[in-house]
């Protein structure tokens, strides 16, 4: 598998848009991703949601 150059991104093509690329060559690794949020939202909307049961 060609190395891209270490200052472009291998997934964006040169117009910026996001492209796929071939990882069929890699190895498998095992990752964990982390991510956390903060919703903002009226007291109302914080009911109807709890009160529909989807808290």
């Amino acid at each position: 598998m060609p190395r891209a150059n270490p200052r472009t991104l291998t997934h964006v093509d040169a117009q910026g848009h996001a492209r796929m690329v071939d990882v069929t060559g890699k190895p498998m690794t095992g990752r964990r991703a982390v991510a956390r949020c903060e919703v903002h939202a009226a007291r109302r909307t914080l009911e109807l949601i709890r009160d529909q049961g989807f808290a």
